[in-house]
């Protein structure tokens, strides 16, 4: 066996030493020992950290979300090329899949379908249904058309008819066939039609052309058939309801408790424009008046004729275009109330704002970077918009026959791929629609960098890792070298961090801390559990669900209270259904299981399965851990033994049970060299690693059933062009499910892959470095975390002592959890030391004899899950029964005789397929104290550990060879490291 001994002095410092282990990790065994003589030194270096700091903080905001520029693509018109059905075309809409684009047209009574490629955003004429024709009923001048969230249906409001026609929707195709026709609740002059993003309610608009302005009616959508049931119809003047003069458009929240319809008959009727507001039972679609806004009315302008709406994709913003006016009128909305509050309006000819005259139609980016609107001056105006204020300017104006630009006679309504790639436009004037790419980028936008020591901000010294409250109001960071974790408040609209406080490692009675590695909240948001790699323990901490502080409640130690399976803890995972916390002990090769009280927060140590016994094997130096989301199976990181371990989970206890290990180079397994991090995509069907020296992202699919794992690829640094995750430490699933990102430390980056979600295949995007077009704060880049809305990435840095934040791309906008009250940081007290959690081991039940299978067997197809089980040196593993070919999640599986489980300290059972359920001993409560204890003491990091992703920068590095020993030293920032190799 080869041993390494590690000393490594760093300037100013102290003397720290590492031993190897047969896992290939280090443990420090000496930190003492000042070095004297190096106190001008020190105080230099100090001044260059806190210089570097300063000039962090005072990075702005870039966009890198695309300039939102049109680029005319092609025109479609009637009767050329074969399309029909365009004569005077009124509205279009976009499937939710992208593939298709629909229009209907006025004077053909009619609805056109258009196939739209998905990579360059073109169309291709595919069918048109006429009013008459093939069963088709009721279509007699049709004004609206809208797409079910599901893609199942299509939705038609009819003017004359006064009717809401329903289509089947051919999900492969896009083909459209009639299947009813609904005038129930709906009176002559249906204008606008809107479906729930539930898909179980669709609203109807209608615009009466008498002094009777219009109403909503609310129809329940069947999920299965698309078929509709009445609901509710809402008429003004009724039940108190105000406003809703003619309904020519409306909107749904993102978070569906809102809707907003606006509408009016123009300057000739006394100025009338209108926006009404309603708040929406999201369980019967039944709507309820709330307020509304009239043009002139209590400083609320631009609102003359008004026809148009949109919702900015967090729900912060609503904007509604008037004919009329000339205008835009901008309004703040409550994301809890969803009250509306008006801000200001732009008017045609006014500050620069042109080509707004009799402005028909607006629609606002995916992303929410870019507003754009029609005018029948046949232009497009394209807008930047601030996300913060929802302020808009003025990014350019296409006008038709202008460089080539054709289709923009009489424009009328306008509509954006889901993707944010292509813009559609109808003109009736010219009975076309017109089709423009639009310049954008899915990528990551740098925000801003939170750095230690700046602003009065602290406990980011070593940031290694990162986590976000499930309410999205909070982040959380774990700082290694100053043994801290730092609270930060969060803004919902931008992401943006205020500093609260921190919680120390000594101080205020807080201990568990030292060498914080791994941060994990519970799902309901009431605790927070925290892993210190110097420690060898999970520090557990009760969160203010208000204010977001930590208290501190205990800490779970290493050869404590029976407890086994910390050394070296490394990461910490909860279950989905908060009942137990999963530690990964790197130096013990150990997964250690605990209980969970979830109103104390308190652990109860269950047992530590560790690598090497009971037949357990892949878990050699484990650096992460993951729980699926079904709670079924538990995955470890082994990273000597570069596999990933795959267990079996007990609901009940929280027990696992070895199931097997996937390997690197069985069944052509590659990129887990060093497999250093490992998590889950939101709908469990992939499992997605990270490597340290293969530098790679490793996909598995994963068996739903069994949780057996198949190799799909390996991304891997400078192959095929990927790029930024040199030496990949941490990665993140945007919770759309459409991104990854991985950190890279030897880039100083994040990386941007798009995701397959029914392969888990990765594309490489792009990745963003430190340095480079403004982004800061990526020095060793070691963890990421994404917010709840998929708004945010959080990426921390190990050497840059801080974490920044990115924009990142979705189309999936959660809904937000309201507003966040301001958090009052509690002052330091001097709290009563909270006693060392002593745990016992719980009851050991009596062995169950081993049970066999009897369940037939599951035919075999041609691909294997490469599954290695490793045999009990004392016993003899029962090999586990696997399918070849996975089946699908509703099929019936029989589940598999599973190896023996190994024995622990407080858990000794036989094989089985059931684990008795058993009561833990309560675990002393400790004194509560306060959480943010302001601590002005900051720390300029630690020399690193080979493949830790440790250590300050050195920017010069002297390299000797002698003999068995090498000799590292920097002469800026970082240390003398010595290596002794023997054999």
């Amino acid at each position: 066996m080869k041993t390494i001994q590690r000393a490594a002095v760093k300037f100013g410092g102290t003397i720290r030493v590492w031993q190897a282990r047969s896992t290939g990790l280090w443990k420090t065994v000496q930190r003492s020992y000042p070095w004297p003589g190096t106190t001008t030194l020190a105080i230099a270096l100090l001044i260059v950290v806190v210089a570097y700091g300063a000039f962090w903080s005072l990075s702005t905001r870039l966009s890198a979300v695309g300039t939102g520029t049109l680029t005319f693509l092609e025109v479609h018109n009637d009767g050329l090329s074969g399309v029909e059905g365009l004569d005077r075309p009124r509205s279009v809409a976009v499937s939710p899949d992208g593939k298709s684009v629909y229009t209907v047209g006025r004077d053909d009574d009619s609805v056109t379908v258009f196939q739209r490629n998905t990579e360059t955003g073109g169309l291709t004429f595919f069918q048109v249904l006429k009013n008459g024709e093939g069963g088709v009923i009721d279509m007699n001048s049709p004004h609206g058309v809208t797409v079910s969230p599901d893609g199942e249906n299509v939705y038609v409001a009819v003017s004359i008819d006064g009717a809401v026609v329903v289509f089947d929707r051919n999900v492969n195709n896009g083909g459209l066939g009639f299947l009813e026709s609904q005038k129930q609740g709906l009176s002559f002059g249906a204008f606008t039609a809107t479906v729930s993003s539930d898909g179980n309610f669709v609203y109807v608009g209608t615009v009466d052309q008498g002094l009777d302005p219009g109403s909503i009616a609310v129809f329940g959508r069947n999920g299965s058939t698309g078929a509709l049931t009445l609901v509710q119809t809402v008429h003004p003047g009724v039940d108190g309801v105000q406003g809703l003069a003619g309904v020519m458009s409306m909107v749904i929240s993102p978070n569906g408790d809102h809707l907003y319809a606006v509408g009016g008959p123009g300057i000739n009727l006394f100025d009338q424009g209108t926006v009404t507001v309603f708040s929406r039972n999201e369980s019967t679609g039944v709507l309820t008046y709330v307020e509304f806004f009239e043009n002139g009315v209590n400083g609320a302008e631009g609102l003359a004729g008004s026809n148009s709406v949109a919702l900015s994709p967090n729900g912060g913003h609503l904007y509604v275009s008037a004919r009329d006016d000339d205008s835009i009128a901008v309004f703040d909305r409550g994301l809890v109330t969803g009250t509306l509050t008006f801000s200001e309006h732009y008017r045609d000819g006014v500050d620069g704002f042109d080509a707004l005259q009799l402005v028909s139609s607006l629609a606002i980016s995916p992303d929410g970077s870019h507003l754009y609107a029609v005018s029948p001056e046949e232009t497009i105006s394209v807008f930047s918009r601030d996300s913060t204020t929802g302020g808009l300017s003025v990014v350019e104006v296409l006008k038709d026959d202008v460089d080539g630009i054709d289709g923009l006679r009489g424009p009328v309504s306008v509509a954006l791929s889901p993707d944010g790639e292509s813009l559609y436009v109808v003109s009736e004037l010219e009975d076309a629609v017109a089709v423009f790419d639009r310049d954008f980028s899915e990528g990551i936008s740098f925000i801003e960098s939170e750095q230690n020591g700046v602003a009065g901000i602290d406990g980011l010294g070593g940031a290694w890792a990162s986590a976000v409250s499930p309410d999205g109001k909070f982040v959380y960071v774990a700082g290694n070298d100053d043994d801290a974790i730092a609270v930060f408040m969060r803004d919902g609209s931008g992401g943006t961090l205020g500093f609260l406080g921190l919680v120390k490692d000594g101080v205020g009675g807080v201990d568990g801390l030292n060498g914080v590695r791994s941060l994990v909240i519970t799902t309901d948001g009431r605790h927070l559990y925290a892993a210190g790699f110097f420690d060898d323990a999970v520090a557990v901490f009760e969160r203010d669900l208000i204010s977001g502080t930590l208290t501190f409640v205990e800490r779970q130690q290493n050869g404590l209270g029976g407890i086994e399976g910390l050394d070296g803890a490394w990461s910490v995972a909860a279950s989905p259904d908060g009942k137990h916390i999963y530690v990964a002990g790197s130096f013990d090769s150990s997964l250690s299981v605990f209980s969970r009280n979830s109103v104390t927060g308190a652990l109860t140590f269950i047992e530590s399965r560790k690598d090497g016994m009971g037949g357990i094997d892949g878990i050699g130096g484990i650096r992460s851990v993951a729980v699926s989301h079904d709670g079924k199976h538990v995955y470890g990181a082994g990273f000597s033994d570069n596999g990933i371990a795959v267990f079996n989970r007990n609901a009940t206890t929280g027990s696992i049970t070895f199931q097997g290990f996937h390997a690197q180079g069985a069944g052509g397994i590659t990129g887990l060299s060093g497999v250093n991090s490992i998590t889950i995509s939101p709908d469990d069907n992939h499992v997605y690693t990270t490597s340290l020296f293969d530098q790679a992202v490793a996909v598995f699919e994963r068996h739903l059933a069994l949780g057996t794992l198949t190799f799909v690829e390996a991304e891997i640094d400078g192959a095929g062009g990927v790029n930024g995750i040199g030496q990949a430490s941490s990665l993140a699933v945007n919770p759309d499910g459409q991104h990854v990102y991985v950190t890279g430390p030897n880039d100083d980056a994040v990386a941007v892959f798009g995701r397959n979600s029914t392969s888990g295949a990765l594309s490489f995007e792009e990745f963003l470095q430190n340095g480079v077009s403004g982004v800061e704060g990526l020095l060793r880049a070691r963890g990421v975390a994404v917010s709840p809305d998929g708004q945010n990435l959080y990426v921390t840095s190990f050497s840059g002592h801080g974490v920044s934040l990115f924009s990142s791309p979705t189309t999936t906008v959660l809904p937000d959890p309201g507003p966040t009250p301001t958090a009052t940081v509690a002052p330091t007290q001097t709290p009563t030391p909270a006693p060392t959690a002593t745990t016992v081991p719980t009851v050991t039940p009596t062995p169950v004899p081993t049970l066999s299978s009897t369940a037939s067997p599951v035919p075999t197809a041609s691909a294997t899950p490469t599954l290695v089980a490793t045999p009990t040196p004392s016993e003899t593993a029962v090999p586990i029964s696997v399918p070849t070919t996975p089946p699908s999640a509703s099929t019936s599986v029989p589940r598999p005789t599973a190896a023996p489980i190994a024995t622990s300290t407080a858990i000794t059972a036989a094989t089985a397929t059931t684990v008795p359920t058993q009561v833990p001993t309560p675990t002393p409560q400790s004194t509560v104290t306060p959480v943010i204890q302001p601590e002005p003491t900051a720390s300029l990091g630690s020399p690193g550990v080979p493949g830790d992703d440790g250590g300050t920068p050195a920017w010069v590095w002297i390299v000797v060879v002698l003999g068995t020993t090498v000799a590292i030293g920097a002469l800026v920032g970082g240390g003398l490291f010595v290596y002794r190799r023997g054999i």
